[in-house]
């Protein structure tokens, strides 16, 4: 019975979802849109990178935009901490 419980908490938020996408007059998918843009915008991300924390900001998010400009020190931080992931999945 635990998997029908989650299934109406499902069933409960997409028909929240439709409501709420209904009363603004727009899709479904900008409300979802809408709500994770402001979510992610809201977080830090860290990582423990060779013994030390990084931690960066989500300045600005947007869904629709899949191009990411970082500056030389974001892109830096980027690059090492995707080597330190690729050597530690090895």
């Amino acid at each position: 019975m635990k998997w029908h419980r989650k299934f109406s908490v499902w069933i409960s938020l997409i028909a929240d979802i439709r409501t709420e996408a209904k009363a603004q007059g727009v899709s479904s998918m900008t409300v979802v849109r809408t709500a994770l843009e402001r979510y992610l915008s809201t977080r830090t991300l860290s990582m423990k990178m060779e013994g030390r924390m990084v931690s960066w900001k989500l300045k600005k998010v947007k869904l629709d935009e899949p191009e990411v400009i970082l500056t030389l020190d974001e892109q830096r931080d980027a690059d090492e901490a995707m080597r330190i992931f690729r050597e530690e999945d090895r």
